[in-house]
């Protein structure tokens, strides 16, 4: 039978590839910002600096974390933002079932100056156990969407290839990747996503194949516009293993980039403990308070 060996959920955005003294040009428009109070503060050289090197240190942990596991593949949740999943079919679940894929960490859309080229790797699927949690979903009462092809240029999504990029540069361990439609309403409720964790947990832990697997979340925190309050108490519900607060969350609060969330609900539905919470760094870079809230965390095997 499969074994979940590890359970780990990690942040994606930009500012984790980029240098600190770049990230107040990702999607810089003046006319727009509106100085909130204190924020000086929080955008100077120094905490930017600082709060990049932290989040590095976590990129590390996670890498150092998932080569200890050494798991037999790699079951990636993370969303899709009109890369793959697109305006003429958008369903709130898809497992990709090709034999093979492409990532990258690519950010060259923030006008930086890197290609998608520069970072790509091809990846193996593991189509037998993409298969089998297709059919165990539907047996739960969930009807999940699949595909065999990636329509984007650089294959899976930037939520697909930056956590890969740090976890498995080289495409060593195979992949299972699973899109969630986080951003464009309809999006699944908290509660949908509660749910499907833990028929995704049931689909891997029932499948016969003798196969190490690591769940992992791809995503968050809170973004554009940043919100420690929401941040901490969802990362508190991570820690208390408070699976009833994530259910009851407000889909109001998960929109924008704040709706990644979803993707760690669903790693933290497929527990039966609590989370380590590895680190969280507010990564504002503006004076509006724009940015990404970074963080990582991990379960008990």
């Amino acid at each position: 039978m499969a074994q979940i060996v590890g359970r780990i959920a990690v942040s994606h955005g930009p500012q984790l590839y980029i240098p600190p003294q770049l990230w107040p040009n990702i999607l810089r428009r003046e006319d727009t910002i509106v100085e909130v109070p204190g924020m000086r503060e929080q955008v100077t050289d120094e905490r930017m600096a600082q709060r990049y090197d932290a989040c590095q240190a976590d990129l590390d942990e996670v890498a150092r974390q998932v080569q200890q596991i050494n798991p037999d593949v790699i079951v990636l949740i993370g969303d899709d933002q009109r890369e793959n999943i697109l305006a003429d079919n958008t369903p709130p679940f898809l497992v990709f079932i090709g034999d093979e894929c492409t990532a990258s960490t690519r950010v060259s859309h923030y006008h930086l100056g890197d290609e998608f080229t520069d970072t790509i790797t091809n990846y193996n699927v593991d189509t037998g156990l993409g298969r089998w949690i297709i059919d165990s979903l539907m047996d739960s009462g969930f009807d999940p969407a699949y595909s065999t092809q990636t329509r984007h240029e650089q294959g899976l999504g930037h939520a697909f290839g930056r956590p890969l990029f740090t976890t498995n540069a080289d495409g060593r361990i195979p992949i299972v990747p699973i899109m969630v439609n986080t951003y464009y309403p309809p999006a699944p409720s908290p509660k949908r996503c509660v749910d499907f964790g833990v028929a995704l947990g049931k689909a891997i832990d029932s499948y016969g194949e003798n196969t190490r697997v690591l769940i992992m979340a791809s995503g968050g925190l809170s973004h554009m516009v940043i919100d420690e309050q929401v941040d901490r108490d969802f990362l508190k519900a991570v820690a208390d293993h408070d699976i009833d607060y994530m259910a009851a969350m407000d889909p109001a609060v998960l929109v924008s980039g704040t709706s990644e969330i979803r993707n760690w609900i669903i790693v933290a539905a497929t527990a039966q403990s609590a989370g380590n919470v590895i680190d969280y760094q507010p990564c504002y870079r503006n004076l509006a308070g724009v940015g990404c809230a970074m963080a990582f965390a991990t379960w008990e095997r």
